[in-house]
């Protein structure tokens, strides 16, 4: 008799001994949070959806919270990428709102990653070393584009100020149309999906922020 599949393809018995169970339990994750935006699983749950006994879980992930930190683990890495793949621009002020656009573009397209990067239970410095060092580099991309931004203005404070503003601006914007109700969604929301608008909003917040610097 033919072993059953899921639907992503991924054989229910047998998985681990093919090397594949890892990935097929972050599959699994991400499919429960996409279909619903929510965490409430359990490690068991994801065991029953690859067909697996809970015990053959644990030679990968100890925890749920495992999963999600390899989660969010890969959602900064994919940001990181994104940020590092922008074009030059000659102008630093357009070129800090490109990659504002890009932060955002990324939450939109990438929801999944980017609700695990950023979940509550894993809001928590020095506990995750390996989150903590990917989440570290995506800032540190962000800041060496604000000291450019600034020019000769880019004091210490003034950076800190302008890094802490961009984060906030385009987080808020990026988490505001990740959790939006996609079947209540107003033609506003969704246009405010559009790389156009993101863009102009980017741009917009990044003229806010260098004008009390220059």
């Amino acid at each position: 008799m033919a072993r059953k599949t899921t639907a992503a393809g991924v054989k229910k018995r047998g998985s681990y001994h093919h090397g594949n169970l890892k990935e097929a339990l972050l599959q699994a994750a991400a499919k429960r949070i996409g279909e619903s935006q929510e965490f409430d699983f359990r490690l068991r749950d994801l065991a029953e959806d690859c067909g697996v006994q809970l015990a053959a879980c644990y030679r990968h992930f100890g925890a749920k919270s495992d999963v999600l930190v390899e989660l969010a683990r890969r959602g900064f890495v994919a940001l990181e990428a994104a940020l590092a793949a922008l074009p030059a621009d000659e102008d630093p002020a357009r070129a800090l709102a490109e990659l504002g656009a890009a932060y955002v573009t990324f939450a939109v397209e990438a929801p999944v990653a980017y609700l695990a990067m950023f979940h509550p239970a894993l809001a928590h410095p020095g506990v995750h070393a390996e989150l903590d060092e990917a989440a570290g580099r995506t800032l540190l991309e962000l800041r060496a584009a604000v000291v450019r931004a600034l020019g000769k203005a880019g004091d210490a404070r003034t950076v800190d100020r302008v890094v802490f503003q961009a984060w906030a601006g385009v987080h808020g914007y990026a988490s505001l149309l990740v959790s939006r109700d996609r079947e209540r969604a107003t033609p506003l929301v969704e246009q405010a999906a559009t790389k156009k608008a993101i863009l102009a909003y980017t741009e917009m917040l990044t003229r806010g922020m260098l004008a009390p610097s220059r």
